[in-house]
């Protein structure tokens, strides 16, 4: 119930800031917490977006350009999500900017703020990849609001073993249609290609939560906690 009365605030919240009348704001509140309820769901739930609005508020006051893309982002960037589909991401922006072309009239006669659809995709597209060239070029620690999104998306990956432990159980059940020993192989190549990156936090608030290279030197027991964890979970 805090889960959902939190993250419920954060999205009514924005939606008076965008001049959105009560109802369509609880109408889309319904339709968001509905999608991020689904069954083939463990890890990309509402709680995923209920931990980057709470980073956000930590980490990012005073540094967001544009707030209300900026969390439009946030709570889009995963609303489609079918682990066996290619194209969530497109899916997801897709409907981003479904529900601010559904909205440009109550922004324009309600709101003096400014919301420009193309980058509400752009930054949810990019959660993808995780890369920009902040990352992979690291001559300077990125500062745009797609690589505090980006971050923020990835602050999993920073957290303590037990907490990513977790995780990595939640998503081995989000993709229980593989093999379990392929999955394991495909997760361990993940996780080194991520090592490639000059930077897996771009911005300087994240750069210090760089603990990834002690998953990788842990992923011979990676196996063994999915497994423990997903039957402690059946």
């Amino acid at each position: 119930m805090r889960l959902q009365k939190m993250a419920q605030r954060k999205w009514l919240e924005l939606c008076t800031r965008l001049g959105l009348g009560d109802g369509p704001a609880l109408k889309w509140w319904e339709w968001l917490y509905s999608r991020y309820g689904e069954p083939q769901r463990h890890y990309h739930t509402m709680e995923h977006i209920e931990s980057m609005l709470e980073l956000q508020d930590k980490h990012c006051e005073g540094k967001i350009q544009n707030n209300a893309e900026f969390q439009l982002a946030i709570f889009f960037h995963d609303v489609i999500y079918d682990p066996k589909a290619k194209d969530n991401e497109k899916q997801s922006a897709d409907w981003a900017v479904k529900f601010i072309n559904e909205t440009t009239e109550s922004l324009e006669s309600s709101s003096s703020l400014t919301i420009n659809p193309n980058n509400v995709y752009d930054m949810i597209l990019l959660t993808e990849t995780h890369k920009t060239p902040a990352h992979t070029e690291g001559h300077n620690f990125g500062t745009n609001d797609e690589h505090f999104l980006l971050d923020l998306d990835m602050s999993i990956l920073g957290q303590t073993w037990s907490v990513y432990a977790r995780y990595a159980g939640n998503i081995r059940r989000e993709y229980c249609h593989i093999p379990h020993s392929d999955y394991c192989q495909k997760r361990a190549e993940v996780l080194k290609s991520f090592l490639k990156v000059h930077r897996i936090y771009c911005t300087s608030e994240f750069h210090i939560m760089k603990n990834l290279q002690e998953i990788i030197l842990k992923r011979k027991y990676h196996s063994s906690l999915i497994i423990k964890y997903h039957q402690s979970n059946l």
